[in-house]
């Protein structure tokens, strides 16, 4: 397996971020687990340079390495789709999106002459079979997106147990990197001289009902004396301090608050607070740093295309059946009418789609699963954020029939090479059918059973040609989606091969199924409710207009027309491959 990252934007303190991953399968995978780990990294030192002196409680000499030091922890993981967790992957691409919160207070990247924060991204794939994944690190730019706070005071004064002080700033608006200055005087209204007062920077951190205040610096002061005037106080604005901000939803303010040492911050009638405003002004070198490197930023979309299904009034769709005949469907009532609306017999061919609201079907759009609301003509796309229909009718052992009937369509290996067919699916061990020989096979006997329990949440079933020494090659496959499929059914119809939503292989074809979905086994005796074969702009599959692609479509062409057969894909004039039904997608 192979994994990417990708980011949509860049992390912000005190905002969401998304982004997605890339697994690239080459066999039948389910997922147990998947993880974004979020790295912190330390550069101390860029070369000799005597201004790299820290005053803090990490010592440094004053000439720093040639050699920076680089020191870099995890922080936090994240899961990733944690609603993909037990379903199974067929080979392929697919993308899985994942989002996480950065608090208001997170310390953001920097860049200075001496030293540096920044972060990094790395996904983690773990699988059934007890193997992990991960992708290569990419760089991960933590930023401050909001305005500053203006209109602060430079003086405040007040009485704190006795005594009368006084504040004052030079200035209330600072960058990081510089130093907050202040004068403190105290008059003492009382006989008692022996004071401890103690002058803070603080943190308050107010997140919805959450409050929490953080101490970034402090000295103390003893009052021997009745007065004190104008002592300067001098606090560093240490480059890992988070910037001032407020928002609608919370804020992040900083003070410097004078107290006496025994009073706790809830006494604020006992306490002298000066605002300050912290400035994140290194933001601009943080960008120029990453400029280059390896971050990939990609713009969210939130609109959706809108797709035109012909609708001969608001609800319901206009179909054709693959022997051409017309069909009209109420998503509203899920109901087979006429063009005027009127109920008729006939079989809603969207079963699935039957556990949707009124109005609204599954599809797919350039091989991704998506949700269409036939009555506002829009498109969403589909989140695998479901539970199987057992689990929520309550059903804790259930069981997947699947008989194969017949397939065509397929794969071929070459202009002379009939395949060698056979079905498979993933179980502890997996179960393989008999092999059966020819373009279009029929499989006699060739059933299936899986239990999946109320949590597994979907089966598929392979199609795999064994007519090379080489090895098997995978001629497409059949997901099962048991968050979509009604719990019980029965159902018998045609299942389209296609690729996966990112893929470019070269799967062609279409097999004919048998699925049931309950509490107990069912046998071919059984009674199956046939899904009528329609015709839908919601459910074309799209191929591939690869080299490799129009070569197997061309020796799948040859082979037909040596056994009398309709070829199940053809090569446009544009150089398009599509599929025997076009012409009626083209009449929708």
């Amino acid at each position: 397996m192979n994994v990417e990252i990708e980011l949509i934007k860049y992390g912000f303190a005190g905002e969401e971020t998304n982004g997605y991953v890339y697994m690239t399968v080459k066999k039948p995978t389910i997922l147990n687990m998947g993880f974004v780990s979020l790295s912190q990294i330390d550069v101390l030192g860029y070369g000799n340079n005597s201004a790299c002196t820290r005053s803090s409680s990490h010592t440094f000499s004053n000439t720093i390495s040639n050699y920076p030091q680089k020191i870099q922890s995890q922080i936090n993981m994240f899961p990733i789709n944690i609603s993909s967790v037990g379903k199974e992957f067929p080979p392929g691409k697919h993308r899985l999106d994942f989002s996480f919160y950065l608090p208001q207070n997170f310390p953001t990247s920097y860049v200075t002459q001496c030293q540096s924060l920044s972060y990094s991204l790395q996904a983690q794939m773990f699988t059934s079979d007890g193997k992990n994944f991960s992708s290569e690190e990419v760089e991960f730019p933590v930023l401050y997106n909001h305005a500053l706070i203006s209109s602060l005071p430079l003086t405040v004064s007040g009485i704190i147990n006795n005594l009368f002080v006084t504040i004052h700033a030079t200035q209330t608006t600072l960058s990081r990197g510089e130093n907050a200055v202040v004068y403190l005087s105290v008059s003492n209204l009382s006989s008692d001289i022996n004071r401890t007062l103690r002058i803070l920077l603080i943190s308050e951190c107010n997140d919805g009902s959450d409050v929490t205040i953080e101490t970034l610096n402090e000295v103390s002061f003893e009052l021997t004396q009745s007065e004190l005037v104008n002592q300067q106080v001098v606090f560093p604005i240490d480059q890992k301090t988070c910037p001032s901000t407020v928002t609608p939803t919370n804020s992040l303010r900083h003070y410097i608050v004078v107290k006496m040492d025994n009073l706790k911050f809830t006494e604020k009638n006992e306490l002298l607070a000066l605002p300050l405003s912290i400035s994140a002004d290194a933001q601009n070198v943080v960008v120029e740093e990453n400029k280059g490197k390896s971050v990939e930023i990609k713009p969210t979309y939130t609109m959706f295309p809108n797709v035109d299904s012909v609708m001969v009034s608001p609800g319901i769709e206009h179909l054709k059946t693959t022997n051409n005949s017309d069909m009209f469907v109420d998503h509203m009532r899920r109901l087979v009418c006429d063009a005027n609306g009127k109920a008729i017999d006939g079989i809603y061919p969207f079963y699935e789609s039957t556990t949707l609201k009124p109005g609204c079907t599954f599809g797919i759009l350039h091989n991704r699963d998506c949700v269409i609301n036939h009555t506002t003509k829009e498109v969403m796309w589909f989140k695998d954020d479901l539970l199987p229909q057992a689990l929520l009718q309550q059903c804790e052992n259930a069981v997947v029939t699947i008989q194969v009937l017949e397939a065509e369509g397929l794969n071929v290996r070459s202009a002379k090479n009939v395949p060698k067919v056979y079905c498979c699916v993933t179980t502890t061990p997996w179960k393989k059918s008999k092999e059966v020989q020819g373009i279009c096979p029929a499989f006699d006997d060739t059933m299936f059973f899986i239990d999946v329990g109320n949590n597994r949440k979907n089966v598929i079933l392979y199609l795999y040609d064994n007519s090379s020494i080489l090895g098997d090659d995978l001629l497409g496959f059949v997901n099962i989606d048991l968050t979509k499929m009604p719990f019980p059914c029965a159902i018998e119809g045609w299942f389209e091969f296609r690729n996966s939503p990112l893929g470019e292989e070269t799967y062609t074809g279409r097999v004919k199924l048998r699925i049931a979905y309950d509490k107990v086994r069912h046998s071919a005796g059984d009674v199956y409710v046939h899904i009528p074969d329609v015709i839908s702009c919601f459910t074309k599959p799209i191929y591939s207009n690869s080299t490799k692609m129009q070569k197997q479509v061309k020796n799948a062409s040859a082979l037909c027309s040596q056994a009398g057969a309709t070829p199940y894909c053809s090569i446009t004039s544009n150089g398009s491959v599509v599929n025997k039904f076009e012409q009626l997608y083209q009449s929708l």
